[in-house]
């Protein structure tokens, strides 16, 4: 199963194919770090953890984005989630 990408096609447009594959994109609702500078990126009913070993990409709308795909099964009694890439606004 993937996630269906943004409704704004605008957005979709400028995902990277190495991130997307035309399904797994879609605006977040807000991303939110620990006090260990882990991040977890909240989409619809997903909190996605996001490994620290990926890094963020600009997000040229200045919105949250997030690349993931939800594989079949479980892990932990969770959703197997996949994550590719993650948009983040600048930082002024």
């Amino acid at each position: 199963m993937s996630i269906v990408c943004a409704p704004q096609s605008s957005a979709h447009d400028w995902y990277p194919k190495e991130c997307c594959s035309d399904s797994d994109c879609t605006a977040a609702e807000r991303v939110l770090w620990d006090d260990r500078g882990d991040r977890t990126v909240f989409v619809g009913g997903y909190q996605i953890p996001i490994p620290r070993e990926l890094v963020a990409r600009s997000s040229p709308d200045g919105r949250v984005h997030i690349c993931f795909r939800v594989n079949p099964g479980q892990l932990y009694d969770k959703p197997d989630l996949q994550t590719f890439c993650l948009f983040l606004p600048e930082q002024s």
